[in-house]
């Protein structure tokens, strides 16, 4: 079974995932209702569970006509539903039914964060922080919420920031990048249930001016001193 980490387009995710449903398909179809009658024609209350698994068979989508629903459908019962009894039956390809079933997940879940993450990059590819003359537009905000089963973490927020804060001028101590990607981390880390970011205007960037002595610093507790090593 394929198990590349990478999902180059759409296409390729689609063609592998309807393949991984075909094997669980072709399996149940041409041999599902003779083998459940081998293992459970001498088992008590098998009536009910086979009136249950013919009408899944009966409800099946052909792999070229199955949509992304159906094929999770499928592999959801594979793993613990109609179809779970022959878990570990394997298809034509010597591989069982229960790791084409994940593989379906795995692949279905990939692409629908990339989608997300596809999405999320148009809205801050459109997020302008500097008008064309170069001055401060007017307050932006975009929220991004968390995705199923993802945790807030600074290494994502900072992938987005480079999207987002493309157009300020790197080297500008004020208003720059460096100095509003900080700002901006500094308010959002807070909120763990989405990642939010704000343009130069709405964080005021314009507003701060000079620089700060080391010992303003330490005054005002931005900075802490660990050490100090003292010269000849």
């Amino acid at each position: 079974m394929p198990d590349r980490a990478d999902f180059p387009d759409n296409d390729s995710v689609m063609e592998e995932t309807r393949f991984a449903y075909s094997e669980i398909y072709y399996w149940h179809v041409s041999q599902g209702k003779r083998r459940f009658e081998e293992r459970f024609k001498e088992r008590q209350g098998s009536e009910i569970w086979r009136a249950k698994y013919l009408a899944l068979l009966a409800e099946l989508v052909k792999p070229k006509d199955a949509a992304i629903q159906d094929m999770l459908s499928v592999a959801r019962e594979v793993l613990s539903g109609r179809m779970e009894w022959a878990y570990s039956e394997k298809s034509e390809q010597g591989v069982t039914l229960s790791n084409w079933a994940r593989r379906i997940e795995e692949l279905l879940n990939e692409q629908e964060k990339r989608l997300a993450h596809e999405k999320i990059s148009e809205q801050l590819h459109a997020f302008g922080s500097l008008s064309r003359d170069g001055k401060i537009t007017e307050g932006l905000r975009i929220e991004i919420p968390m995705q199923e089963r993802e945790s807030w973490n600074v290494h994502t927020y900072l992938d987005y920031a480079k999207t987002a804060y493309r157009d300020v001028p790197e080297t500008e101590t004020v208003g720059g990048k460096v100095f509003l990607t900080q700002t901006n981390l500094e308010l959002t880390h807070g909120n763990k249930e989405k990642y939010v970011f704000h343009n130069a205007a709405l964080l005021h960037a314009e507003k701060v001016v000079g620089e700060h002595t080391l010992v303003e610093l330490i005054e005002h507790g931005a900075l802490f001193v660990e050490a100090v090593a003292l010269g000849e």
